[in-house]
């Protein structure tokens, strides 16, 4: 997700994001002069994020501040199955969906590097906490009937995971404001 901070106030800010992403392809297969293709399911996939910076107390380059956050994705993706020629009652699309939503919250300090003659760059470090959902569907009409499965999952955690260097690559940014 690519987003945007804006603040409101000196303690009030929103944040907005949005993010994309999209595969697709094909293989061949040649034995000789006979040559086979087929394209490979792709897949969409769109996330949001929306979040309220709330900052608790400030100095002249540096905010400790909390971030109640929320953010919503979804996944898509059509496979067309491989039938021999002739097939009676070949099967249909396979449909695949998925869909996930945590809502959380995140505390820690943004540092503004004003004190080096940079004030629009800042870098920040949280951790939080935060509550997910996630869902997935797969189904696909063979014949007259539609065969289908889901599966759902609930998480609760911090945004901290266990892995120790999970501080330096999930929750330290770099922000530069633009003027």
């Amino acid at each position: 997700v690519i987003g945007v901070r804006y603040w409101l106030s000196e303690k009030l800010g929103f944040d907005v994001g949005l993010g994309l992403g999209a595969t697709g392809g094909s293989t061949e297969q040649v034995a000789g002069a006979n040559s086979v293709s087929q394209d490979l399911a792709g897949a969409f996939g769109m996330a949001f994020h929306g979040g309220v910076p709330l900052v608790l107390a400030h100095q002249k380059h540096y905010k400790f501040l909390l971030v109640p956050e929320l953010n919503i994705g979804f996944a898509t993706q059509t496979e067309t199955p491989v039938t021999p020629p002739n097939t009676p009652n070949p099967p249909g699309d396979i449909s695949r969906t998925g869909f996930h939503v945590d809502l959380g919250a995140r505390i820690g300090s943004e540092i503004h590097f004003g004190f080096i003659g940079v004030p629009q760059l800042s870098l920040q470090a949280t951790v939080g906490l935060r509550a997910s959902r996630d869902a997935w569907k797969v189904k696909q009409d063979v014949g007259a009937q539609t065969n289908s499965s889901s599966v759902g999952q609930n998480s609760l955690g911090t945004s901290v995971q266990g892995d120790p260097w999970a501080i330096f690559v999930n929750n330290i940014s770099a922000i530069y404001y633009l003027p």
